[in-house]
């Protein structure tokens, strides 16, 4: 949850033109330019509210490439495997590097970004 002035505070740091969207996961409200904050859900009750949430972080990448389109599977710390997402190699690149020890949320925003600096040069 997040408050009226941390929300009015992100809406005046972006761009009028600005598109903003609801992102895959339904917690965290994205910019066209990449800008971000996770809005989150309304907790159920107080000591629901004071547990911490840790989501589970990639700890290895497999890479699948055919004929330049590369889709990221990322095997994640609570045993699960995700496809991540796809991207053309002469486009983007990502180090895993860059991925490990990341959320899936974080991690699709560093692919929001990444393709958003590419479309604007």
């Amino acid at each position: 949850m997040l408050t009226k002035q941390e929300l009015t505070q992100w809406l005046e740091s972006i761009s009028d033109e600005d598109g903003i969207y609801i992102d895959d996961a339904g917690l965290t409200l994205c910019s066209e330019s990449g800008a971000y904050i996770e809005v989150g859900g309304e907790p159920q009750d107080e000591d629901e509210a004071e547990k911490p949430i840790t989501e589970p972080i990639i700890q290895s990448i497999d890479r699948r490439t055919i004929n330049g389109d590369c889709t990221l599977i990322g095997f994640f710390s609570d045993n699960a495997e995700r496809k991540l997402f796809s991207f053309y190699v002469d486009e983007l690149s990502f180090d895993d590097s860059e991925l490990i020890g990341k959320t899936e949320i974080e991690v699709h925003h560093l692919h929001q970004q990444k393709t958003v600096a590419y479309l604007q040069s």
